[in-house]
Parts: C-alpha cells; sequence; structure tokens
C-alpha cells in the first residue's frame, strides 16, 4: 500500500470516527447539532484560500466551483433555500463557522512537528495543554446529566473513538496527503453522521438539508478527486 493509499485510509477512518462520535454526542445531549456539524466542513475552503495565499496564485476553476457549492450548501442548511428564514440559531451560526477556521487552523500548522515528533506525540500534547486550558470555563469538577452503563458507554465512545482515535488518524492522514486533500477526505464525517443518525435514532432530514450537504460534501469532494 503506497503512501497516498494509506493517507487516505487514514483520513477516511479519524472522518468516519468523528461522524459516530456525533452520533453518541447527540444521544448524550438529546439536542439536533447536524447543521453545526456540516457547517465546519467549509474548513477546507479556508484551507484552498491560505495555500492559494502562500502559493501567490490565482484560483484553479475547480477550486472556484468548490468554493461556490460550499457557499450554496451553507446557505441551504443555514436558511433552508428563505433569506429571510435562518433555520439554525445565530449561535450554531457561529460556532459552526468558527470551528471550520479551527479545523482549518489545526489542519495546516503542526504538520513540520509531525514531521519531526510523531503524530500521536503531538496529539497527545495538544489535547493537554488544550484541556486545561478550557478546563476552569467547561467545569469539568461539575458533571451533569443522569449516569447509567450507556451514558459511561456513551462517553467513553465520545473520548476513544470520537476524540483519541480519530485526531490521531486524521492528522497522520493530513501528514501523509497533505491538508487540502486531507481535510477535503475528512468531510466523510458528515456523511457518517447522517446515515447513522437515520439509521439509529430514527432523525428525518428535510429536502434543504440533503442539498446542503450534498453540494458542501460533493464540492471538496470533486476538488480531491478531479484536481490533479
Amino acid at each position: 500500500m503506497n503512501q497516498k493509499i494509506k493517507g487516505m485510509c487514514f483520513t477516511i477512518i479519524g472522518g468516519s470516527c468523528w461522524g459516530m462520535s456525533g452520533v453518541m454526542g447527540k444521544y448524550l445531549f438529546n439536542i439536533k447539532n447536524m447543521t453545526a456539524t456540516v457547517l465546519q466542513y467549509s474548513a477546507p475552503v479556508f484551507i484552498m484560500f491560505f495555500c492559494i495565499f502562500v502559493e501567490k496564485r490565482i484560483p484553479k476553476v475547480i477550486e472556484m466551483i468548490v468554493l461556490i457549492a460550499v457557499i450554496c450548501g451553507v446557505f441551504l442548511l443555514a436558511t433552508h433555500g428563505n433569506v429571510h428564514n435562518l433555520a439554525i440559531t445565530d449561535q450554531a451560526l457561529f460556532w459552526g463557522l468558527f470551528s471550520a477556521v479551527a479545523f482549518a487552523i489545526y489542519s495546516i500548522q503542526p504538520g513540520k512537528l509531525m514531521i519531526e515528533y510523531g503524530t500521536m506525540e503531538i496529539t497527545g500534547w495538544g489535547m493537554l495543554l488544550g484541556g486545561i486550558m478550557v478546563a476552569p470555563f467547561t467545569k469539568v469538577w461539575e458533571v451533569p446529566g443522569h449516569w447509567d452503563g450507556m451514558t459511561i458507554l456513551m462517553t467513553t465512545g465520545v473520548v476513544v473513538v470520537g476524540t483519541i482515535v480519530a485526531f490521531c488518524c486524521y492528522l497522520r492522514g493530513i501528514s501523509m496527503l497533505g491538508p487540502v486533500q486531507g481535510s477535503m477526505l475528512g468531510c466523510v464525517e458528515p456523511l457518517v453522521s447522517t446515515i447513522l443518525s437515520v439509521m439509529v435514532l430514527g432523525d428525518v432530514f428535510g429536502a434543504m438539508d440533503i442539498m446542503g450537504i450534498v453540494c458542501i460534501v460533493g464540492g471538496v469532494t470533486a476538488l480531491t478527486v478531479l484536481d490533479r
């Protein structure tokens, strides 16, 4: 198995783990958080523009097509096609796009560190330092909710599958493929989340939701497939 195929496998596994984690988290929090999950996957556009800026070139035709597709997808998810109707809250829209920027940063920034020190080491230290920094704001010493066997199982799944395995595999794939293609292949997450939410949780998605997901995931996937 060559380096590119390995990178694709690692990235897809990481994205799939995030998708499973999203369904587990939804079960735990009992909220419909699929719109913000997909908005996060406008991140490849930020990564693409950053690379264009660094390389000092004009965008390719396929890159502009992808940009238009992602913008259309975000519009459909946020408004359901009606500019006067915001289908998600302002907070969900803000945090969804904010997470996309964060996604872009951690896809690009640790590249040299991972090459020098390895994926596991960088992921571990990043999570440790990040956890320490946000602990005062999240109040980790106050754990709400009803804790039973299923709660413990789902929480363990979010920690192990959706955090440790997902980040290690995704960053490993990024180190092999580069941030642009890696982040786009990571867009398998909303597909896995959608399928599992319908099959396991019984959710029903509207036509505009599906069209938005197709625009975002289809656009960034096309860039990976067509742009050589």
